[in-house]
């Protein structure tokens, strides 16, 4: 139900669609890539790793993000762009 949740919220596959072009992003790209505060774009990237699609992990002083299984995502982005 959380992935559904996700797909639901503009920003989050914002997120998705730059995580997968880019394989991975920080947390502070992202948030001024899609012109976002950092805190929601936190908040956004927790509830994309509750529902299981993205991986966080720390390097150094950022967070890196990364889509764990591209192809279900993918799957899923383009399903949601066609509902």
């Amino acid at each position: 139900m959380q992935v559904f949740k996700s797909l639901s919220c503009d920003s989050k596959v914002k997120i998705l669609e730059l995580l997968l072009k880019d394989n991975h992003d920080c947390s502070n790209s992202l948030s001024k890539k899609i012109k976002l505060d950092p805190s929601t774009v936190s908040r956004h990237l927790k509830e994309l790793t509750n529902a299981g699609l993205i991986k966080m992990q720390k390097k150094g002083k950022s967070i890196e993000c990364v889509v764990l299984n591209k192809k279900k995502v993918s799957l899923l982005l383009k399903t949601a762009r066609e509902i």
